[in-house]
């Protein structure tokens, strides 16, 4: 379960955790969060790169579009003043828990097992399903959001190894 977050040094210690170590970040404090982005080698690079916001008082770590960190602190503060959800897509603590396992490979298409669990709140049960996806075109079957994100993750994965992964997990 997250913690508050109240100073600087424990937002860096938790970004660590979450983007690396190796991660240089600038951060700006806001009134009800830590905001920061990763620092590129140069400015051009940067454009593009998403920013994350620290909640202070849940510990909620949101990714936000590439806008200014004045501009992404003072929604995001505006957000909690008016009692609003905040903006941004969570992060972390993870959600959900996907688990995948390899049921069949053909020439045009893998299948796998799919487990969804949900970390928060945590639930005994968990939903299965079976997920395909067709190699050319690539196109997943079903198309719900747990089957995207674990084909994009088997994807990525075929990519960089040249093997459809036989199990994996994924948190968000």
């Amino acid at each position: 379960m997250p913690e508050p977050v109240y100073n600087l040094e424990q937002a860096e210690q938790l970004l660590a955790r979450i983007l690396g170590p190796d991660t240089t970040l600038s951060l700006l404090e806001s009134r009800h969060g830590w905001v920061a982005r990763p620092i590129t080698e140069s400015a051009a690079n940067s454009m593009g790169t998403a920013a994350y916001v620290i909640d202070k008082k849940t510990g909620v770590v949101t990714r936000h579009p590439s806008l200014s960190l004045t501009t992404i602190g003072n929604r995001y503060d505006q957000a909690i003043a008016n009692g609003l959800k905040p903006p941004g897509r969570r992060i972390h603590p993870p959600q959900h828990r996907i688990q995948l396992t390899l049921t069949s490979e053909e020439q045009t298409a893998v299948e796998y097992r799919v487990l969804v669990k949900a970390l928060d709140p945590p639930t005994e049960s968990e939903a299965a399903h079976q997920l395909r996806i067709t190699k050319n075109p690539l196109h997943c079957q079903p198309t719900d959001s747990a089957s995207a994100t674990a084909t994009d993750w088997a994807v990525r994965q075929f990519q960089t190894t040249g093997e459809w992964p036989r199990h994996g997990t994924i948190e968000l």
